[in-house]
């Protein structure tokens, strides 16, 4: 009988053609891992893409929450208080009300009417004043002093020691 017709008939290989097979399966499995490498190296740029970009929202929405908590603040705020070196010493008999009103004008250039904006106010302990407003609406002088946004606007005459809390 023939060698080969009998390897073939018992399913038995020759080392050659199994060296064969084994050298074109290498060469597959090398293929297909260099494919899945190529594959997991895009995977992992557009994972990092992702976070990059995750961590971008996370912060802008942070900003934003740190925004609205201010603005639901200021909302319910009603107070406002003055203070620094060129408030003028309590003297006897002064009108609160009138120095406030003078003190924002000079300051803030806030032109405020103590008969519909005003409801109280008192000087602090510590020298400041401090005005509980009736109005603070969006045209009010109220919400002309505490929304200064922009450039320039939180302190407009830096050189007037005054500031407004």
């Amino acid at each position: 009988m023939d060698l080969k017709k009998i390897m073939s008939e018992t399913g038995l290989r020759t080392v050659a053609s199994v060296a064969k097979e084994l050298n074109k399966l290498r060469a597959e499995t090398k293929k297909s891992f260099g494919d899945i490498d190529k594959k997991f190296v895009d995977v992992q740029k557009r994972v990092d893409e992702g976070e990059a970009r995750l961590e971008k929202l996370e912060r802008n929405h942070q900003e934003m929450e740190r925004k609205l908590v201010d603005l639901q603040r200021q909302s319910t705020k009603n107070c406002l208080t003055l203070t620094g070196p060129e408030i003028p010493a309590r003297q006897e008999g002064e009108d609160p009300q009138k120095l406030f009103c003078d003190l924002i004008q000079k300051k803030y250039n806030v032109k405020i009417n103590p008969a519909v904006d005003l409801a109280t106010v008192h000087r602090r302990h510590q020298g400041g004043l401090i005005a509980k407003f009736l109005k603070t609406g969006p045209t009010s002088a109220f919400h002309k002093i505490v929304y200064r946004h922009g450039r320039g606007q939180r302190n407009p005459k830096p050189e007037i020691k005054i500031y407004a809390n």
